[in-house]
């Protein structure tokens, strides 16, 4: 195809594309139902994807031969967890309980690395820091 025609297909896609959103949207916005709570359909604003899809979850599952895998027990199981309850490792042992997490402060995953909610004295030559201004 050429390029001329591959921009005609393009218009032709995304017409295709609007008169498809604007068809959605007059289905998803009867007017008798809007007009029994006080609503139009501009009122509705854009049709958009729900504020969850694609957020990255907490593991719920980690793999015990290999701390990389983890699962967030949402979709399909992964290979590792099936092959893991078919040699009979009991779901207790796969799942993370709070303190479990990878790289946490308790597990020596970071050697001489202290996590705790105190502040840190400051020193004489780093200053106040950038908690102490007014």
């Amino acid at each position: 195809m050429s390029v001329a025609e591959l921009r005609a297909l393009r218009r032709r896609v995304d017409r295709a594309i609007e008169a498809a959103v604007a068809a959605r949207r007059k289905r998803a916005a009867r007017p008798d139902v809007l007009a029994s709570f006080g609503l139009r359909p501009e009122d509705l604003g854009p049709l958009r994807a729900s504020p969850v899809v694609g957020k990255a979850l907490p593991p719920k599952y980690r793999d015990p031969a290999n701390e990389g895998n983890t699962w967030s027990g949402r979709g399909s199981k992964p290979r590792w967890f099936r092959e893991a309850l078919a040699a009979g490792t009991p779901l207790e042992a796969l799942e993370v309980r709070h303190g479990q997490s990878r790289g946490s402060a308790g597990d020596g995953a970071y050697p001489g690395i202290r996590h705790s909610p105190e502040k840190r004295p400051a020193g004489p030559a780093l200053g106040p820091g950038p908690r102490s201004r007014p």
